[in-house]
């Protein structure tokens, strides 16, 4: 069962990645969107306190629901608005898209270490739960200096885009390779 918990960390690595290297193209989209790099900074904290709102409310509002389609659904969700970012037209798209990617974030993470605690034995929790967010913690190391550099030579979207294919494909194992669990 550790096995299948990889998904869930591609999930968290693709979370982790858009929610951090957006810091480091920020000249570029304001650039790109004719708005002053301070207000493309305002990009982080949209999602920040949206995710920090949003997570509490989301976990309460979907308790109810199956794990694996809420897994599915929230990384679904993810996805499309890491599309609707990648193809913003002005700022306010572009900042309507973080507000969806923190509230799916935010119901994906907690959906995930609550999966992959009803998963295994009491004893293997701490092992499950710690490879649900190696995702994100190698999306800090790895990730946002790929997005960053990804941005560097084919521009700010393609970073939404690349995003979007890898939640993509987390969605796709998830779909294929976790059973599902009683909540």
């Amino acid at each position: 069962m550790l096995r299948t918990l990889v998904w869930l960390s591609l999930g968290a690595f693709a979370l982790g990645t858009e929610a951090f290297m957006i810091a480091g193209i920020l000249p570029e989209i304001a650039g790109d969107l004719g708005v002053s790099i301070p207000l493309a900074g305002h990009l982080v904290t949209i999602f920040a306190l949206t995710y920090a709102l949003g997570a509490p409310l989301m976990a309460v509002a979907t308790a109810s629901l199956p794990r694996k389609q809420l897994l599915i659904g929230a990384l679904g969700a993810f996805a499309l608005a890491n599309l609707v970012a990648a193809v913003a037209p002005n700022y306010w798209l572009l900042a309507l898209s973080r507000v969806l990617l923190a509230l799916s974030a935010g119901t994906f993470m907690p959906a995930a270490s609550g999966y992959a605690a009803l998963t295994v034995t009491p004893e293997k929790r701490g092992r499950a739960l710690s490879i649900v967010y190696a995702g994100m913690t190698v999306a800090m190391v790895i990730g946002v200096p790929l997005g960053t550099l990804l941005a560097e030579h084919l521009g700010w979207r393609a970073t939404f885009a690349a995003v979007a294919a890898l939640s993509a494909l987390a969605l796709l194992g998830i779909a294929l390779a976790l059973p599902r669990v009683a909540n």
